[in-house]
């Protein structure tokens, strides 16, 4: 369906990307997906990203999450006396 090629970033521990995968293949879209995770863009294709999406790099970094993502490497780690 479509004749504009369709390629997704895809990261399967995301909830958010796994159902924009199954809203593309409900659509009846077909879909080039890349496990970003195993196979990471190279510089040239990022850039070529950026211009096509016209963002900077920045733009790109869920700053919102960073915060709780290290917080929650601190919490799952066992609890060690502070050796100095």
């Amino acid at each position: 369906m479509g004749d504009i090629p369709l390629r997704i970033y895809h990261n399967n521990r995301c909830s958010k990307s796994r159902a924009a995968c199954q809203l593309i293949a409900d659509r009846g879209f077909e879909v080039e997906v890349v496990d970003y995770l195993k196979t990471p863009p190279s510089r040239d294709e990022l850039r070529a990203l950026l211009d096509k999406l016209g963002m900077k790099p920045a733009e790109l970094v869920r700053r919102g999450e960073a915060d709780s993502c290290v917080a929650a490497k601190r919490c799952s780690r066992k609890t060690t006396p502070d050796v100095r």
